[in-house]
C-alpha cells in the first residue's frame, strides 16, 4: 500500500558560477512525495555531519527486508536542457551499494534511468553523479530514487540517507556533433562513448594499430545483461548523430567493425531517436572471427524478437552497441569497435561483406557500383578468358562516345582496406590500347579524403596486371572504402566508345623493382615514365633542349605551348611517384626558356587528388634565354599534406588567352628557401622600388600601380593602386594582391585599406584567400564620402580560422549583384592589419529602419535592387519614416530577395512567428521569409500570401516546430513574389518592423536600466541591473556563435573576457521589465 506525505523539503533553484542548480535540499517546505514498495522516507537532521556532506538535514529512507524496488517518487520538474549531468550525495552503511536515479512522465520521450555504485566506505557519505548526456531535450514532471536498488538480500530493514540532488550544466565541448561513419579519428569532430548497466566505455588506442583510435566497451561480472554503451557526443554536447540515418525501403543496414576475444557471440546494435528513447530498433549480428577485426553488417529490416519494427517515417540519429547481449561474462572482458557506418550487404546475422580482395565471383555478395559521368558499367562474363585472367566474371566499363574525360567505375567496399602490411593496389586490367593511362583512387566513405595514382597499359587487346604503389600517400587517420577506376584519364580527351574491363583488385606488396619519379627531375631518363599532360588549351612534351646554352645545356626538357585562344589558366602537370620531401628545404626552383619577360609563373603543389595544394607566382626576367624562377613555399606547407603533382602555368593572367606562345622547363628540385630579397607582407604601401608586387586585375578590372592622383588628406603617398571597374565588367571584377607572408592576425584582426572612390555610399568588398583560394574569408564596407581619400576597415575577429594561412588581398569596387561595371576608376592604398574597435549599438530585433547611429548591413541580390528609403505610404498600420525597398527588376531570377544581417542571434525559444510590416502592389502574392545562419549552411523559410494590394499589412511567417535550437539564425532574406521561373517584372515593394512575436510587446532598457561595465575591457565585464533580476543573459561572438547562456535570478552578473580572443562581442540581458542588448568590446 502506498502512502502520500508531503515533505518539509525546499527546491531551490539557483546558478552557480560552475553553472550548477541545486534542484533538492531538505533545509525547508518541499515538494508532494509518495514511497512506494514498502519504502519509508523521513526527514531528519544529519546524523553524520562530515564530508561531503555537512549540512543540516537530509532524507532518511528506511527499505524493507528483500525488496528490490522500494523507492522514493517526488514531484519535481526536470528540464535537461538546464544540464544532463546530476549529482546526489548519499550515506550507506553497506558498500558497494546500488543506486537508481529516475526521470518520469515527459510528454516528449519515455521514462530514463541512470544506475551509480556507492564506492565509499560503509558508514559515509559519498557523492554520486549520473550523466544523461544521451538523452535529448526533454522535460520531466517527476524523481525517482531508488536505494540498494534490485537488491533483496537484507534479512532486516537497512537505513540510508540522502542529500542535495544537483543538476550540473557540462559546457559545450569543442568539436563537430558525430555524423555517420564514426571512426573516432577525425581531430574536429566531438566524438564520445557512453556506457550503461554496469558496462565501461571509452576512446582507446586499437590494440592492433596504435595509429587508431577505436571505442572500448568493458563488461564485468556485476553488469547487466543488457549492458552496453551510447554512441554520442561528450557531455555538454549535443545527443546523437548530427543527421538522421538515412534508411530507405532498399537501404536498411549499418556495419561496424567489431573486435572480440571469443566468436560466436551475439551483437546487438540499436538505433534511437535522439529526443525521443521510445522511437527505436534493434537486430543482431554474430561475430565470426576470435580476437580479431570482424566487420558486422546489420539489417535494421530484420527486428529482434521483441522489439519494434523499422519505421522509415521516424528520425534515428544515436546508437547504442551491445557485446555478448544478454549474457553476463564471468570475468571481466574487453570488446572494441570501429568504423560503424551506413550501408553493408543486406541479410544481417554476420553476412559477408565486401572487402579486398574482390573478384566479382560470388552469387552471395552485392557489389554496389555506379558507372558516373559517361561511363557505362557491368559484372559481365569475361570476353577473353586466356592469359593472366582466366575468371568467369569481369567488371566491364565502357567510355561511351562524348563521355568525361573523367569517365569512370566505383566501387564500394563494406570493410576498409587493410594497408596494416602492405601499401599496393593491383588490378587486372583488359584494355583495346596500350600505354594509355588509368587512374586508380581510393577514396572515403563521403569522399572527403581520396589518394590516386595513375599506371599505365602496356599492351592491347589481353589482360595484365597494373600496380598503383601507395606507400607515400596513405594517411592511416583515413578508411578507405571506395575504389574508382578511370580508364584513358586524359585531360579533355572525351570518350570514344571504347570498352575496358578489370578484374581482382587485392592490396599487394608495394613496387615492382624500377625506378619512381622523384625530385630533382630533368627529364632525361629512358627508365623512367613521366606522367604529365597540357590542360585547358596548353600542348605539353618532353622534347630536345632548343637552346642549349647558358643556364642550361641539357639534352631534353618539357615543352608547353599556350595555344590560341587557350585558358589564362592553361599549363602543366608533372605526377611525381614520391611526395616531395620539404623536411630540409622549403623552395623549388624550375630552369624557365620564355620568349616573353616580365610575366608571372605560377607553380601549384598538388596532393594525388588535389584536394590539397599550395601555389605562387614568379615572374621571368629575361626573354629568349634559361634562368632558375624559385619560388619560397615555407609559409605554405602542410606537413600533412603529400605533394605529389607539380603543374606549372605560364602567363597566369587572368582573362589573358593564350597566344600560341611556347615555353619550355626543366630541373625541378627542392632548394633552400629564399633569396636574401624582401618579401612582400603587410603592411603594403605600394612605395617599393625592391619589391616585386604580384597583382592583377580580373572580369573586367583593369589594374596598375600608378601615381597617386589626389596626394591630399588622410593619404599623401607617392604611389597607390588604380582598379578601373570597365565598362560591362562583372560586378565582381575587382583587384587581387599576392602576399609572400602569410597574413599575421595574432595580436589584431582588422584588415584595413585607404580608400579613394568617385562615389560614396557603395560597397567595397575585402576578401582574404590562402594560396589555392580553397579557403576565403569576406566582408563588405562602405565607402562614405566620394572623390577623397578615407580609411575602410574591416573586422574579421569572427571569421578568421588559425589554420589557414591568408596569403592574398582581394578588393571589389561597388560589388553589387548584377551590377556591371561603367568605367569608374578607384584607388587603394596602405593595407594593413589593425585593432578593432566599435561601440556602436548592434542590429537586432526588433528591426525599424529608423536608428541613425546603426550601420544596417543588407543587400538585394539576383536582380533585387534594395535601399533604405522614405516611408512613400506613412498611413494606415505603418506610419514610420523609413522602410527597406526592394526592386524585382525587369528579368530578375524569381529567387531574387533581400538580405539584412542581424549582430545577435533570432531568439525564437518562446515563439516561432516573426512578423513584419509589409507594402505590396500586388493582393495574394507569395512572400518567401528565410532564416540562416552566418555562413548560410543552416537555413528555415516558409511562405506567407499578402492579403491587400498598395496599403501596409502585418505578414506572420509561423517557424514554430522547425526551428532548430542549435542553429543561431543570424540574417533575414525576404523574397516577394517568390514563384518558381517567374522573372521579375520591375515591381517595387517595401517591407519594415521585422521583429519576434512576443517582442512586440517586450520594452526594450535603456543602458540606465541595464547597466554594463567597464566597456572595452581586458579583464571582466559587470552586468547591474539595480530594479530587477536579471533572468537571462546570453553572449555570442559576431558570427552569432553561442559563448554563455545563464539564468542568473541576480542583480549582477559578471562575465569573465580574459579567455576570450580580442573582438567584439554581443551580450542579450533579460528581466521582468524587458530586454537590452549591447555591444562590448574585449581589447
Amino acid at each position: 500500500m502506498r502512502s502520500c506525505y508531503t515533505l518539509l523539503l525546499v527546491l531551490l533553484l539557483s546558478v552557480t558560477a560552475s553553472a550548477q542548480s541545486t534542484i533538492l535540499d531538505f533545509e525547508g517546505d518541499a515538494p508532494t512525495y509518495e514511497d512506494f514498495n514498502g519504502s519509508v522516507s523521513t526527514i531528519i537532521p544529519n546524523p553524520d555531519v562530515s564530508e561531503p556532506n555537512t549540512s543540516a538535514t537530509v532524507v532518511q529512507n528506511v527499505l524493507p527486508i528483500a525488496q528490490n524496488f522500494a523507492g522514493i517518487k517526488i514531484t519535481q520538474t526536470i528540464d535537461l536542457k538546464d544540464g544532463k549531468s546530476f549529482t546526489m550525495k548519499v550515506w550507506s552503511p553497506i558498500e558497494n551499494a546500488p543506486v537508481l536515479l529516475k526521470f518520469e512522465d515527459s510528454s516528449t520521450s519515455g521514462d530514463i534511468e541512470r544506475p551509480a555504485t556507492f564506492t565509499g566506505a560503509a558508514n559515509s557519505w559519498q557523492e554520486l553523479t549520473f550523466d544523461f548526456a544521451t538523452e535529448g531535450d526533454n522535460v520531466f514532471e517527476f524523481v525517482v530514487v531508488f536505494l540498494n536498488f534490485n537488491v533483496n538480500s537484507n534479512a532486516d530493514p537497512i537505513t540510508f540517507y540522502w542529500d542535495e540532488l544537483v543538476q550540473v550544466n557540462v559546457p559545450s565541448p569543442d568539436g563537430d556533433q558525430m555524423d555517420l561513419p564514426v571512426t573516432f579519428d577525425d581531430e574536429n569532430v566531438n566524438y564520445g562513448i557512453v556506457g550503461f548497466e554496469g558496462a565501461e566505455a571509452s576512446i582507446v588506442t586499437d590494440p592492433t594499430d596504435a595509429a587508431n583510435q577505436v571505442g572500448q566497451v568493458t563488461k564485468g561480472s556485476d553488469s547487466g545483461t543488457s549492458a552496453g554503451a551510447t554512441v554520442t557526443s561528450l557531455p555538454g554536447g549535443p545527443a546523437g548523430f548530427a543527421s538522421a540515418i538515412p534508411f530507405t525501403a532498399s537501404a536498411t543496414t549499418m556495419s561496424v567493425r567489431v573486435w572480440s576475444p571469443t566468436a560466436g557471440i551475439p551483437v546487438r546494435l540499436k538505433v534511437e531517436n535522439a529526443g525521443d528513447a521510445g522511437v527505436s530498433v534493434e537486430t543482431e549480428a554474430t561475430v565470426t572471427v576470435a580476437a580479431a577485426w570482424d566487420t558486422l553488417v546489420f539489417d535494421f529490416s530484420q527486428e529482434a524478437t521483441g522489439t519494434a519494427a523499422l519505421n522509415l517515417s521516424a528520425t534515428y540519429n544515436k546508437a547504442s552497441i551491445f557485446f555478448d547481449f544478454g549474457s553476463v561474462p564471468a570475468a571481466t572482458t574487453n570488446y572494441f569497435f570501429d568504423d560503424m557506418m551506413f550501408g553493408g550487404a543486406g541479410g544481417g546475422g554476420g553476412v559477408a561483406a565486401v572487402a579486398l580482395p574482390v573478384d566479382f565471383e560470388s552469387t552471395e555478395l552485392t557489389y554496389n557500383f555506379q558507372g558516373f559521368e559517361g561511363a557505362d558499367s557491368a559484372i559481365e562474363a569475361n570476353p577473353d578468358q586466356t592469359g593472366e585472367n582466366t575468371s568467369a566474371t569481369v567488371m566491364r566499363t565502357t567510355k561511351t562516345d562524348g563521355a568525361q574525360f573523367f569517365a569512370g567505375t566505383s566501387l564500394n567496399l563494406d570493410t576498409p582496406i587493410d594497408f596494416s602490411v602492405n601499401k599496393g593496389i593491383a588490378i587486372q586490367s583488359w584494355s583495346p590500347k596500350a600505354d594509355i593511362p588509368v587512374r586508380i583512387r581510393l577514396e572515403d566513405a563521403g569522399n572527403s579524403a581520396g589518394i590516386e595514382l595513375d599506371v599505365n597499359t602496356t599492351v592491347a587487346g589481353s589482360w595484365e596486371t597494373l600496380t598503383a604503389d601507395f606507400t607515400n600517400l596513405i594517411n592511416p587517420a583515413v578508411n578507405y572504402v571506395r575504389v574508382v577506376v578511370f580508364y584513358e584519364f586524359v585531360v579533355d580527351l572525351p570518350g570514344d566508345g571504347s570498352t575496358y574491363y578489370f578484374d581482382n583488385i587485392e592490396v599487394v606488396e608495394a613496387g615492382d623493382g624500377t625506378p619512381g619519379v622523384s625530385l630533382p627531375v630533368d627529364f632525361e631518363s629512358t627508365e623512367l615514365t613521366y606522367v604529365f599532360g597540357g590542360f585547358e588549351g596548353a600542348d605539353s612534351a618532353i622534347e630536345a633542349n632548343p637552346d642549349q646554352t647558358g643556364e642550361n645545356t641539357s639534352a631534353t626538357v618539357m615543352r608547353t605551348t599556350k595555344t590560341d585562344g587557350a585558358q589564362f589558366f592553361a599549363g602543366t602537370f608533372l605526377n611525381l611517384d614520391t611526395p616531395i620531401d620539404f623536411s630540409v628545404n622549403k623552395g623549388i626552383a624550375i630552369q624557365s626558356w620564355s620568349p616573353k619577360a616580365d610575366i608571372p609563373v605560377r607553380i601549384r603543389l598538388e596532393d594525388a587528388g588535389n584536394t590539397a595544394g599550395i601555389e605562387l607566382d614568379v615572374n621571368t626576367t629575361v626573354a629568349g634565354s634559361w634562368e632558375t624562377l624559385t619560388a619560397d613555399f615555407t609559409n605554405l606547407i602542410n606537413p600533412a599534406v603529400n605533394y605529389v603533382k607539380v603543374v606549372v602555368f605560364y602567363e597566369f593572367v587572368v582573362d589573358l588567352p593564350g597566344d600560341g606562345s611556347t615555353y619550355y622547363f626543366d630541373n625541378i628540385e627542392v632548394v633552400e628557401a629564399g633569396d636574401g630579397t624582401p618579401g612582400v607582407s603587410l603592411p603594403v604601401d605600394f612605395e617599393s622600388t625592391e619589391l616585386t608586387y604580384v597583382f592583377g586585375g580580373f572580369e573586367g578590372a583593369d589594374s596598375a600601380i600608378e601615381a597617386n592622383p589626389d596626394q591630399t588628406g588622410e593619404n599623401t603617398s607617392a604611389t597607390v593602386m588604380r582598379t578601373t571597374k570597365t565598362d560591362g565588367a562583372q560586378f565582381f571584377a575587382g583587384t587581387f594582391l599576392n602576399l609572400d607572408t602569410p597574413i599575421d592576425f595574432s595580436v589584431n584582426k582588422g584588415i584595413a585599406i585607404q580608400s579613394w572612390s568617385p562615389k560614396a555610399d557603395i560597397p567595397v568588398r575585402i576578401r582574404l584567400e590562402d594560396a589555392g583560394n580553397t579557403a576565403g574569408i569576406e566582408l563588405d564596407v562602405n565607402t562614405t564620402v566620394a572623390g577623397s581619400w578615407e580609411t575602410l576597415t574591416a573586422d574579421f575577429t569572427n571569421l578568421i580560422d588559425p589554420a589557414v594561412n591568408y596569403v592574398k588581398v582581394v578588393v571589389f569596387f561597388e560589388f553589387v549583384g548584377d551590377l556591371p561595371g561603367d568605367g569608374s576608376t578607384y584607388y587603394f592604398d596602405n593595407i594593413e592589419v589593425v585593432e578593432i574597435t566599435d561601440d556602436s549599438p548592434p542590429v537586432v530585433l526588433p528591426v525599424g529602419f529608423e536608428n541613425g547611429s546603426l550601420t544596417y548591413d543588407f543587400a538585394g541580390f539576383e536582380g533585387a535592387d534594395s535601399a533604405i528609403e522614405a516611408n512613400p505610404d506613412p498611413t494606415g498600420e505603418n506610419t514610420s519614416t523609413t522602410v527597406m525597398r526592394t526592386t524585382k527588376t525587369e528579368g530578375a531570377q524569381f529567387f531574387a530577395g533581400t538580405f539584412l544581417n542581424l549582430d545577435a542571434p533570432i531568439d525564437l525559444s518562446n515563439t516561432g512567428k516573426i512578423v513584419f510590416s509589409s507594402w505590396s502592389p500586388k493582393a495574394n502574392i507569395p512572400v518567401r521569409v528565410r532564416l540562416e545562419d552566418a555562413g548560410n549552411t543552416a537555413g528555415i523559410e516558409l511562405d506567407v500570401n499578402t492579403v491587400n494590394a498598395s496599403v501596409w499589412e502585418t505578414l506572420e511567417a509561423d517557424f514554430s516546430g522547425i526551428q532548430d535550437p542549435n542553429v543561431d539564425y543570424v540574417r533575414i532574406v525576404i523574397f516577394y513574389e517568390f514563384i518558381g521561373d517567374l522573372a521579375g517584372d520591375g515591381t517595387t515593394y517595401y517591407f519594415d518592423n521585422l521583429s519576434v512575436d512576443e517582442l512586440t510587446s517586450t520594452r526594450r532598457l535603456t543602458a540606465e536600466e541595464v547597466q554594463v561595465f567597464p566597456n572595452p575591457t581586458s579583464a571582466l565585464w559587470q552586468i547591474a541591473s539595480p530594479d530587477a533580476r536579471i533572468e537571462m543573459l546570453e553572449l555570442f561572438d559576431l558570427s552569432g556563435r553561442q559563448l554563455i547562456s545563464a539564468n542568473p535570478d541576480t542583480n549582477t552578473y559578471e562575465i569573465d573576457a580574459r579567455r576570450l580572443p580580442t573582438g567584439t562581442y554581443i551580450v542579450r540581458i533579460a528581466t521582468a521589465e524587458g530586454r537590452r542588448v549591447a555591444r562590448l568590446i574585449k581589447q
